[in-house]
Formats: C-alpha cells, sequence, structure tokens
C-alpha cells in the first residue's frame, strides 16, 4: 500500500511501505507512466525536468529512463532518448 505524499500538476509521488518513492504521470496508465525511486528529493527533481521539460546535463542511467517512462511529452522524449544512447 502506497500514500501519496506529494502533487506536482499531473506528477504524483507516492511512498511505499519499503520506503521508496513512486513517481507516477497521472496522465498515463500506470503500467507505464511510473517509475520508482529511493528518496523524495529526486522524486521532486524528476518532476521538476519533466514539467519544465529540462534536458539535465548529467543523469544516471536509471534516471533518464525514469525520465522517459513519466513523459508524454514526444519531443522531450526524443532528446532523452538522444542523452541515452550518448552514454
Amino acid at each position: 500500500m502506497s500514500q501519496q505524499v506529494y502533487n506536482n500538476r499531473h506528477f504524483k509521488i507516492y511512498i511505499t511501505a519499503e520506503g521508496e518513492y513512486i513517481v507516477h504521470n497521472s496522465h498515463k496508465s500506470f503500467e507505464s507512466g511510473h517509475t520508482h525511486v529511493r528518496n523524495f528529493s529526486t522524486a521532486k527533481y524528476l518532476t521538476k525536468l519533466a514539467v519544465h521539460s529540462i534536458v539535465p546535463k548529467h543523469l544516471s542511467k536509471y534516471l533518464l529512463v525514469s525520465l522517459i517512462r513519466i513523459s508524454t511529452d514526444s519531443e522531450y522524449k526524443g532528446k532523452l532518448y538522444a542523452m541515452l544512447r550518448g552514454q
């Protein structure tokens, strides 16, 4: 069971019983529009990047894939895929 702890536009952050965080884009199905991260600040950072379509200069492969999963903007996702291929 998880509990919502944050909301930024259509992005919601939940904390699980295990203490990890789930970021979900409510404009996508849960199966294809969520990701898991270990801390709250990372979850908030992902929502900020996705809301403003910011392509970060340095981000781990896992977090790039997480951004792709929660994004609905195809142009933004294309930029993230290009960055992912460059790693």
